[in-house]
């Protein structure tokens, strides 16, 4: 798992929000796999995202478009800490 630190994003208003990402890889053997997901405003604060837990993750699946071209967002809105066996 990897966790990167608070990024202030500016808004087209002029304002600025909280941005947190974190990337967790799925059990899975020879076959597990990543996903990337984002954590933004009240709640970069409140989600307790660190290396080496065991979080059971909720979140929301996205696309944007930029430019023509569109791109998946997965937007955190629970993470619950899972008991390790």
């Amino acid at each position: 798992m990897w966790v990167s630190q608070i990024q202030m994003i500016p808004k087209k208003n002029g304002t600025m929000f909280e941005k947190r990402e974190a990337v967790i890889e799925t059990p899975g053997g020879k076959y597990a796999n990543s996903m990337m997901f984002e954590v933004t405003g009240d709640d970069v604060n409140h989600q307790f995202l660190s290396v080496g837990q065991d979080v059971e993750v909720e979140y929301n699946m996205t696309a944007v478009e930029f430019k023509g071209k569109f791109f998946n967002r997965a937007r955190a809105w629970k993470i619950n800490l899972q008991q390790k066996d």
